[in-house]
Order: structure tokens, then sequence, then C-alpha cells
């Protein structure tokens, strides 16, 4: 087998170092006659069998049974728990690569690889790579998978990440994502039957050696293994972040302020309150720097994670001039009281960098790469390639990347600012990347649709981002465009429209003394706008795109046909959207009238149309992320998505009360007032438009939007729901 060819000449005996003889059920130590078991093809070198994982396993070996009889999607679908699924698949767990010296050449260990995520997204992007864990039922699962999909450079391997059965200097990366914490542990650890929770009869935690030390004993393997110059990647959570001290419960020990307190009141906490001693250390950025360094480590760079390294949508080196731009690019004006305190420590000068959630290190170990391409990291790539990316702008000495909060799922792109090292507070330029092969195309697409739309317009086009850049660049399609103004207003927007604090007087009065103090530390030269003079720039930009763009003219028939009857027929939507056939027709004849005499003009939407793409200064306007656009669809739906979008965040009932024909609130009067300007340029009625919701949400149901797609034809839009699509109709037809 070709898993095996590789381990062959990597692995030794972990009791004596000494070379193996292999066969397909064992592996024999050629020195000290040590036997290690095969089983479905993973040679497992631990004398007793190891466990940790989040579910029992009983659980898990059923699972693996089910995954060995009907293939591994199935088991993820039928067996697996959803809320797991995340921490399986998601290719986005491993964004942190696109800060590592990675490319095609790299022989990578995932050490403590549990589910295999990091695994599974990093093998496309590397030579080859071992996931290493101690716990044989979710290397089973791995080894389904790798089968399944055909991939043939994961390799799989059960062992003690305190003494692991591989050679010295083999792999130019070693990944702790997430490990460093639990190899403090020495028995086994089922999530769900111990997190915060007493002990039970029958699982028992072994205390032989300070937590502190079998970790040193981790990193030091994980050193070993490294070739000279190679790098370790380390996740962990901070052991005095922000939130740990508003009381949300330590990731670990599930007890709140337990890794606040000094290691031993910590374990004396944590034996009195669960029964089981505290192990699971993390440590401070002080202390990380002081393990790694005793671990041999050097070159060590800090970055952090947002809302956390499990779920990376931003990740940013650990810089205070940094955390500064994220957080006053960041909405908190519909966040909780505690996580708005969480954003006060935050900002609080000298405390950002302390407090933050989690840590990502990349450290070195002594000596040079054994090739070139290792020294490359993306943001090498990008300075290289500086002039292609941003012509016109001058190279700066050396820069810096912000991934900043990009979608997490599987297939979306990713997207970084791009910031000069002399000034960190305001970004030289924006990239969008493919994360993968799966949005690719997709990237690609959105590429060629923007162009053909940026070519037809003249007036208009200064309201339109401009790309400087759309194509490959090393293994990446990259679309590079400046960085315009009104980063900063999102956060701002929606306060005056639903976003406001609900409760008692108490917690009104709190939210108040809490955004008093975060304003102290906010962005002073953006100021605020409202919600109605950012729609207002928004619709009067839409009216000269869609003058300037308009096309052809559609009869009613054909209109329902393209926007209506075909889509209601995709077999995507066929299963799910029962509404009954007098309904339907009853609703079209209704649309029929009030589209009496109206001209029906196609043209090119951005389909996304919303306060998230289009960014609003005092002094201009920019429409960015075209990545759902279409050259010819319906151009009132953008006018629709301005207002039901923020709609959605406050709740189905505004969504309902935007499209009836009273407006009830501050919301829906806006929205009244400004679609009747609109709709006075393109010759309709508001009646009309407003009928139009239904159709609306179909549109958003029917389009195919590849990573969004994940959770179902409802996919992860608030408007994209069949229940709304039903009331709509029933707004329309008056029976609602």
């Amino acid at each position: 087998m070709a898993m095996q060819d590789l381990l062959k000449d990597i692995v030794i005996c972990p009791e004596c170092g000494g070379e193996c003889r292999w066969s397909e059920r064992a592996v024999t130590c050629s020195q000290c006659g040590s036997i290690y078991g095969v089983q479905d093809g993973i040679p497992y070198f631990l004398r007793q069998a190891q466990y940790w994982c989040n579910i029992p396993r009983r659980e898990m070996q059923q699972v693996v049974d089910y995954v060995r009889m009907h293939g591994f999607q199935a088991g993820l679908r039928d067996r697996i728990p959803r809320y797991l699924h995340s921490a399986i698949i998601h290719a986005d767990r491993a964004d942190a690569r696109f800060f590592l010296p990675i490319d095609k050449e790299s022989v990578i260990l995932d050490m403590g690889c549990m589910w295999g995520a990091l695994t599974f997204a990093l093998a496309e992007h590397c030579k080859h790579i071992v996931g290493l864990d101690q716990t044989l039922e979710t290397l089973q699962l791995s080894y389904y998978r790798a089968q399944e999909a055909g991939i043939q450079n994961v390799t799989l391997l059960g062992g003690d990440a305190h003494r692991m059965p591989i050679k010295d200097n083999i792999f130019d990366v070693v990944i702790l994502n997430g490990v460093l914490e639990w190899l403090g542990l020495e028995g086994e650890y089922v999530v769900e039957q111990q997190w915060g929770k007493r002990s039970r009869n029958g699982v028992k935690t072994v205390r032989v050696k300070n937590p502190r030390t079998l970790q040193l004993r981790g990193l030091q393997e994980a050193l070993r293994v490294l070739k000279p110059g190679g790098t370790l990647w380390l996740a962990i959570e901070n052991r005095v972040q922000a939130a740990y001290f508003l009381g949300v419960p330590d990731d670990h020990s599930g007890l709140p302020y337990n890794s606040l307190l000094p290691r031993k009141l910590a374990n004396l906490y944590s034996l009195l309150a669960i029964g089981q001693p505290y192990r699971t250390y993390t440590y401070t950025i002080w202390g990380l720097r002081k393990l790694l360094r005793e671990a041999g480590f050097v070159q060590q760079t800090f970055f952090t994670a947002f809302p956390s390294y499990e779920q990376p949508a931003t990740i940013l080196p650990l810089d205070s001039k940094f955390l500064e731009f994220y957080l006053i690019n960041t909405r908190f004006k519909s966040v909780g009281g505690r996580e708005k305190l969480m954003f006060l420590f935050l900002r609080l000068p000298g405390l950002s960098a302390v407090t933050v959630p989690d840590f990502i290190v990349t450290a070195r170990k002594r000596g040079d790469f054994s090739h070139e391409g290792c020294n490359r990291t993306f943001r090498r790539i990008v300075f290289d390639n500086w002039s292609t990316l941003f012509p016109g702008v001058e190279t700066p000495s050396e820069i810096s990347l912000m991934k900043f909060k990009s979608r997490m799922e599987k297939g979306a792109p990713i997207s970084f600012f791009v910031f000069s090292n002399a000034d960190k507070r305001k970004p030289l330029g924006y990239l969008k990347v493919n994360r993968d092969k799966t949005g690719l195309a997709a990237l690609m697409h959105d590429a060629e649709v923007y162009a053909t739309i940026y070519a037809k317009c003249t007036e208009s086009r200064r309201g339109l981002a401009e790309q400087m850049f759309s194509g490959h660049l090393d293994a990446y399609f990259v679309i590079s465009r400046s960085v315009v103004n009104g980063q900063t207003i999102e956060r701002r927007l929606l306060h005056d429209v639903g976003q406001r604090p609900k409760g008692s007087a108490f917690k009104k009065l709190a939210h108040r003394v809490i955004d008093r103090l975060l304003s102290l530390y906010g962005d002073s030269t953006t100021g605020v706008i409202s919600f109605g003079e950012f729609a207002q720039r928004a619709i009067d930009w839409l009216i000269l795109f869609n003058t300037e763009t308009s096309g052809r003219t559609l009869t009613f028939e054909t209109f329902w046909d393209r926007f209506a009857a075909s889509r209601l027929a995709s077999p995507r939507l066929k299963s799910i959207l029962d509404v009954p056939t007098d309904i339907l027709e009853a609703y079209r004849v209704t649309l029929k009238e009030l589209a009496n005499g109206l001209e029906l003009r196609t043209g090119p939407i951005h389909a996304d149309y919303n306060h998230y793409n289009i960014l609003v200064s005092r002094e201009s306007i920019a429409v960015v992320d075209w990545e759902y656009a279409e050259e010819e669809s319906f151009p009132p739906f953008d006018a629709l998505n301005l207002f039901a979008q923020p709609a959605s965040e406050c709740g189905s009932k505004q969504v309902e009360t935007l499209f009836s024909s009273d407006p009830k609130d501050e919301l829906a009067s806006i929205a009244n007032d400004l679609l009747a300007r609109y709709l006075a340029s393109q010759e309709l009625s508001l009646e009309f438009i407003k009928a139009c919701g239904p159709l609306f949400i179909l549109d958003l149901l029917y389009r195919d939007y590849g990573f969004y797609g994940e959770g179902g034809p409802s996919g992860l839009f608030p408007l994209r729901s069949v229940s709304l699509l039903r009331k709509l109709i029933s707004i329309v037809l008056g029976t609602g």
C-alpha cells in the first residue's frame, strides 16, 4: 500500500528507536521485538488503546462500523452528530496555512489530527501529510474518508504525541492545533461526559507527571521530527482572554474563572467542583513564549483569530494597531452585553494583545530549509508580485496580511487586507483568494462577470470598486483592488432601525454606558451615518447604474416564466416548495394585474446589494464584492435587497412589515420613500415591486450559491426561507 510505503521510510519503534518489519496485520521492531497492530491499514504504536473524543467510544465504534459498510459520506449524514460536522469537513479551520511556508513540496505532520479537518484541508496544498492521533476510531474514519475520496497523499498513524514512532528531521511543518492543552492529560477523555461535569465511576484521570512537563515533552517531540529550519504551527486558547474575566467557562474544564487562577488553586477548585484535577494548561503570551523557548524553538511569531482559532474568520498579527483596525471595523451594535464588555477589554490601551481569545503561533527549528519553496508564505507571494497586484502603488519595504471577516464555508473566497508595516492603521490594498479547488471556478466566474459589468458603466463606474488584478498567482486565483473609504461604517448603520437593546431598564442603561465607553475608542474620522442617509446614497447610485446598464424589455408572460415558473419547476426547489397550485395561480393573476402597463426590463444585478457590500462615506460610495452578480436579471431585486437584508437582521416580522402596504416602523418608512424614488426612474410602481417580494425570495432560493448551499435550500441567508416566501404570497393576496 502507498501509505505503508511512506511509513516504512519514516517510522521507528517508539520503545527503542529500532527499525521495523512490516506485514499486513502487524509491525515488528527488528531490535527489541515489540509488536504493534495494523487495523484498517493503520499501524497503531500504542501498547494500550487510548481514547480522546467528543463522544463515547462505544458510539464511535458504531459509527466506524457504519462507515465501513456504507461509506464516509453516509456516516457523516446518518451517524455523526451534526454539531461535529464543522470540526470534520470545514476547510476554513486550516486557513492559518496562508501565514505558513507551505507549498506543493511540503511534507506535513498533523500532530493530534483527531477528526482530520486540517489533515484533509491541507492535503490539497502539500506533497504529503501524516495524521497522527492516539484515538484509533477517528483515524479509521479518516482512512475511509481518504479511500472514498481517492486521496493519495494522506497517511494515518496511531501513536503517542509524547513519544512518536517517527524518525528525526522528517517534516517541513508540524501542526499542533488545539492539541497542546490536552497533552497534560494521561488518561482517556470523553468531552460529552467530562467537560464541566463531575467524574463518573470508571472515568479516571491518572496523575503521574506535571501537565506542563508533558506539554513540554510534546513540543520537544515536534521539534525532533521537524527538518532543520522547519516550522511549528501551534494554536491554543489564551489563559487570560477577556471572555474568561466575564465568567465564560474555561474551554477545557468547563469551569468559569478556572484558567485565571494559580495552577494549584485551579487544581483544588476543579477537584472540589467536578472531581477532576486541572491538567489542561493554557498560557499567557509570556508563558507560551517561555515554554516554546524551553522546547528549543526560535523565531516565534504570534497571531490571533476571531472569533477563535477553530473558526478563524479573521486572522491577524498580534499587534495592538492591527487589533485596533479590526475592532473599529467590526460591528458591535447587535451583540450582547458580555460581548460588548469583551470588546471593551480588547480596546483598552495596553491590554489588547494580552486579552485576545487565542494565539496562533509559528516557530522555527534552528537550521536551513531543505528546499527554497518552504520559505514562501502567501505574504511573500503578494510582496513579490506587488506591481502586478497594485500597479501604481509604491512597493512598501515590508508588508503584513490580515485575513479579514471571511466566510467559513468550504469553497468561499478568503478576504485579505494588505498593510505596510510602516503604517498599520490603514491598509494599502484588498485581496480575495480562493481557499481551495471548490471555490476556484466561482471566483474566476465572479471576475469575468464583474469585468463585463464594469465595461458597461460610465458615470456609475465611480461607485464601482476598482479591480486592479484578476488572475492566477502561483497556486491561487487572486482578485485585488484598492482600498475604498467607508470600511468603518457598517458597525453604525443598524442602530436606528430596530437593533436597540431589549430587557430591563438596568440592561438598557448598561448597554448605553458600554456603547459610550466603546465610542471613546472608536474611529473619530468617519463619523456616524444614519441608515436613511446610507440608503439614499445607495439608491441614488443604483438609479444611475440601472439606467446605464438597462437591458431588454420582457412581456409579463416571459417575466413570469423566467423568474417564477422555471424556478418553481427546478429539481432543487420542487420538493420543498409545496405551495398549492391554486394559490400560485392566484398570485400570478394578481401580479399580472399589477404589472399592466408597466415596462419590465432586465439588467445586471449585484445580487447581494446590502449594507455589507456598499461602503459609504461623506464623500464617496463604493459597491464591492460582486461575487453573485448576474449580467441579466431583474434590477429591482437589488433595490429590495438593500432593505430586506437589514430587516432580516431585526427579525422575520420586520421583513413582513417591509413588504406590507402600510409602513409601520422607521425602516419600512425609509424603504417606502426611497423605493418610490427608485421605481420612478424605472417606470415601475411601488405596489408592483412589493408584490414581487415572493419572487425576490424565490430568486434567492433558486440561485446556487455553492459554498452557501451546505445548509440545504435555505442555506445560510435568513432571507432564503420557504416559510417567508409563503407569508409574502399571503400578504399580496390579502390572506396573511
